[in-house]
């Protein structure tokens, strides 16, 4: 009786003790291994011929719900069933792997690590480039090297004073990111509501940005790229505040030099102040007068350069010997949002109807 008592004791301290059968993934191999199983169950497995349908139904890898099970090779070692698949597991992707020997089932998912991918998005400008920018600045544009995902901009953008100290509430925070459709470049508005005098945001708070001060406007690099990566490093533009910009542009007193007839050399506009970098880019079209009375677009490429005081446009074609003509949108604005219809910070409560102004300004210029 005591011998079969020990034995009993015996069996029930090795079934507690055993592994418990389980399934992972052997990284460096790309395989599947279950381990765990009794060397007596590993040993049936290797005296008893299968087909791929029978190895399947005790061990199969499927990509996706409804896809079939994957095709590989399997084996029993001493110690685990290993699955080779035919083709290498893709990295990132999500694996359903089920054992069942019709005494022990189970089932699991296992992923192959992607590997960590290089960091290679930057900050590649900040809008405006200048060092020096008005204290009523409305708008700052952000581009990148690479698309970017979206959803959580603000999070990574933060604008600090002079003596290190958070701007609170500096940006107008939209519901919709502000994105390209390239989503490489970003719309920062800073908030209107402080810019504007008489508002009761500006009333009780002041604009965000005070003449005579410094300011960095720093953007952490744990803003993600279009693939999930962060950004390679981190930026910061310190910057200097002036007086607010109270003026609308003057297309009249801007300095245009022509080019020779028969080059493709620039068409150069000196803007005579810094002008919104986006709407520099569409709110200038030259056209071509021919002798028929009609006007023509003039196909070309758009330059701005000297830190947005200039304008420049490259044909794509030599210039013809005639008169032609630079069209100005009067939507056209300055850093401080003041376009050449109206003044962004006007006071209203002047009563004094606007004036009325044309679609376009008309800037001619002749090539010889």
């Amino acid at each position: 009786m005591r011998l079969l008592l020990a034995a009993a004791l015996s069996a029930i301290w090795i079934a507690c003790s055993a592994e418990a059968p389980r399934i992972a993934l052997n990284r460096t191999a790309g395989t599947i291994e279950v381990s765990g199983l009794s060397s007596r169950k590993l040993e049936r497995l290797r005296q008893t011929p299968m087909s791929q349908k029978e190895w399947v139904a005790l061990l199969a890898i499927h990509s996706a719900p409804d896809a079939p099970a994957m095709l590989g090779s399997y084996e029993v070692t001493p110690e685990t069933v290993v699955f080779r698949p035919r083709f290498p597991l893709v990295p990132g992707l999500p694996y359903t792997v089920r054992f069942d020997d019709g005494g022990t089932s189970i089932e699991t998912i296992v992923t192959l690590p992607k590997a960590p991918a290089a960091a290679t998005t930057v900050v590649a400008h900040v809008y405006p480039s200048a060092e020096d920018l008005p204290e009523n600045q409305l708008k700052f544009y952000l581009d990148f090297s690479a698309p970017m995902s979206t959803g959580d901009a603000y999070k990574h953008i933060r604008l600090l004073d002079d003596s290190g100290r958070e701007v609170q509430r500096a940006f107008l925070v939209t519901a919709h990111e502000l994105w390209d459709a390239r989503r490489q470049r970003f719309t920062l508005i800073l908030d209107p509501g402080r810019i504007k005098r008489g508002l009761r945001a500006n009333v009780e708070s002041g604009a965000p940005l005070r003449a005579g001060r410094s300011y960095r406007l720093t953007i952490d690099r744990d803003w993600r790229d279009g693939d999930g990566n962060p950004l390679r490093e981190p930026f910061e533009k310190p910057f200097r505040v002036t007086q607010a910009d109270r003026t609308s542009p003057a297309p009249r007193t801007w300095r245009l030099t022509a080019p020779a007839a028969g080059t493709t050399e620039p068409l150069r506009i000196d803007l005579n102040e810094p002008l919104d970098r986006a709407l520099l880019e569409d709110m200038l079209i030259v056209l071509h007068n021919r002798l028929d009375n009609r006007a023509e677009p003039v196909a070309g490429q758009v330059e701005i350069a000297a830190a947005e005081t200039q304008w420049l446009y490259r044909p794509l074609r030599p210039w013809r010997s005639g008169h032609y003509a630079v069209h100005v949108n009067t939507k056209l604005e300055d850093r401080a949002g003041n376009n050449l219809r109206r003044l962004f910070d006007e006071d209203v409560s002047a009563g004094a109807a606007p004036a009325t102004v044309a679609s376009s300004i008309e800037l001619p210029f002749e090539t010889r």
